[in-house]
């Protein structure tokens, strides 16, 4: 009996995340400038600069604003970030699909 044992998925991790209802939308626009980056206007809309994010240099995968996939090696640098913020934070393990790892091989692009 002679079975071939399928080759291993990778595994990704698929982090969801709620802020405390309490919070002002004005900390909560703080949260999410930090975590996504944004762009700055200045000079009145005459210069426009990409201000990063934490997920500006780490490849995701983002299907939904509170949930996201990020490769295992990136887990404890954005589980910090998001504990830090004050976030509750469910994380679960995952096999990644070939489409998933491809997303996640990229560097991620700036939102312009």
């Amino acid at each position: 009996m002679n079975e071939e044992v399928p080759p291993k998925k990778p595994l990704g991790i698929m982090i969801a995340f709620k802020l405390n209802p309490d919070i002002s939308p004005s900390q909560r626009t703080q949260f999410y400038r930090r975590l996504t980056g944004y762009i700055d206007f200045s000079n009145y809309g005459k210069f426009r600069y990409r201000r990063p994010g934490l997920l500006d240099e780490i490849p995701h995968i983002n299907p939904i604003k509170s949930l996201m996939i990020i490769a295992q090696e990136h887990e404890d640098k954005v589980l910090s970030f998001l504990r830090t913020e004050g976030a509750v934070v469910y994380a679960r393990k995952m096999l990644l699909e070939k489409e998933d790892l491809e997303d996640l091989s990229e560097k991620p692009e700036g939102n312009d």
